[in-house]
């Protein structure tokens, strides 16, 4: 939250970056098993953060269209990429 804040106000370090930059900002790619309180696994079971090598669009569609998300901003000179991981509690 506090990193889009930052990225939205009118700091002068803030407007630089989104002159300069185009930036993307990806919501959760878990809601369906956060929501039933699986931090790292989705409701399958499955721990998202280990399929990033190989995902199956079926199995793990958030983690294959991001990826193919990266890989086209990639091949467009995509400079940099940051995964925030942040849980709160109950």
């Amino acid at each position: 939250q506090s990193c889009i804040e930052f990225l939205t106000s009118n700091l002068p370090e803030a407007r630089l970056l989104r002159s300069r930059f185009t930036i993307y900002v990806v919501p959760m790619l878990n809601p369906d098993g956060v929501i039933n309180g699986h931090y790292r696994c989705s409701n399958s079971g499955q721990d998202l953060n280990r399929m990033w090598a190989d995902p199956d669009k079926t199995k793990h569609p958030c983690i294959w269209h991001i990826r193919d998300l990266v890989r086209i901003l990639s091949s467009q000179g995509l400079h940099f990429f940051c995964d925030f991981h942040g849980h709160s509690v109950k």
